[in-house]
């Protein structure tokens, strides 16, 4: 059972149907935050416009509004997924056959190498499709063989895409 603090009943009503989208392996014993308030920058205790996940306390948070949406539940899950289901060599794997593919992000002069966000969008998609913001069709080749193939590792707790 997922505990829900305070939220308006239609965020509530949203986000358990979209947990029954999921397999529950996928998220049972994770921990979900809802914040309330962003800073003027969108960033709130570490958490994005939207959501965040934080894998080193397997916390999934939420910004709790009534726009919250389903892609951001299961784009923030899918961070766990690649976290706590993925092995170490299915990760890394998963990093080589994106390399070209996944998004960066520049910081400070230094450019981030982003596989885990990609990732969690392909896996957005999966459970949502059209709603995420890239979907496997659009990748090379050798890039949707390797996510076929770590998916059917793990086809009893994943859909097949």
């Amino acid at each position: 059972m997922v505990k829900i603090d305070p939220v308006e009943k239609s965020v509530e009503n949203r986000f358990l149907s979209t947990l029954n989208k999921i397999p529950e392996s996928h998220w049972k014993g994770a921990t979900f935050e809802w914040h309330y308030s962003l800073n003027p920058l969108g960033i709130y205790h570490g958490l994005g416009p939207h959501g965040r996940y934080d894998d080193k306390n397997d916390i999934v948070k939420l910004r709790n509004t009534p726009q919250l949406q389903r892609r951001t539940i299961v784009h923030e899950i899918g961070h766990r997924v690649y976290n706590k289901v993925l092995t170490p060599a299915e990760r890394e794997k998963w990093e080589k056959a994106s390399v070209n593919e996944a998004p960066r992000m520049r910081q400070w002069g230094i450019e981030y190498f982003l596989p885990e966000e990609l990732f969690a969008e392909l896996y957005a998609d999966m459970f949502l499709p059209k709603t995420s913001l890239v979907s496997l069709g659009r990748l090379e080749s050798s890039t949707q063989t390797v996510f076929r193939e770590i998916v059917k590792s793990h086809e009893q707790n994943l859909s097949t895409y």
